[in-house]
């Protein structure tokens, strides 16, 4: 497995355990810890982007976000 197929599947892994409703918690820490995990997510996502795996960034992405 290359490095970028290791990252995408690390970036997947952390898609689909991130928990999307945090901002409806009371609880400080699931915000602050949900809030952190968001911005990890989008700093790599942004990193895989700039190397050219937009298509399987955005891919991802689109598997594993909330449907409202």
């Amino acid at each position: 497995m290359t490095e970028v197929e290791t990252r995408l599947a690390a970036l997947e892994t952390r898609l689909r355990q991130h928990d999307w409703y945090y901002v409806y918690s009371d609880d400080p820490g699931v915000n602050r810890r949900g809030f952190a995990d968001k911005s990890a997510i989008e700093l790599e996502s942004t990193q895989l982007r700039q190397l050219g795996y937009e298509n399987e960034v955005d891919a991802l992405w689109e598997q594993h976000r909330p449907r409202m």
